[in-house]
């Protein structure tokens, strides 16, 4: 079984070798991948309407400032936190 801390210092390492075009991938592809698994489990609750994060591209959007990049994540979690919400709004009404 692998360390979680062995793990996760290997995990930094290879985000640190990334360039910042890069690791503004990475990180939103996470925020892509944890929204995506919220959305499954709304649409079983018969959520329709669901927010998608913006979808960053790599090349393409390498030359958006910090500041615009971390705006868009912070609109995106805040998003993504209001659907956390509502998805444990449904699990604690079973």
């Amino acid at each position: 079984m692998i360390e979680k801390n062995n793990l996760k210092e290997d995990l930094k390492k290879t985000f640190s070798n990334l360039n910042l075009d890069q690791k503004r991938n990475e990180f939103n592809s996470e925020i892509r991948v944890i929204n995506a698994m919220i959305n499954s489990l709304l649409v079983n609750y018969g959520e329709k309407q669901l927010f998608q994060p913006y979808n960053y591209k790599t090349g393409v959007d390498k030359d958006l400032s910090e500041t615009d990049i971390l705006i868009q994540n912070y609109m995106d979690i805040l998003e993504i936190k209001n659907n956390l919400i509502l998805l444990l709004s449904y699990l604690t009404k079973k």
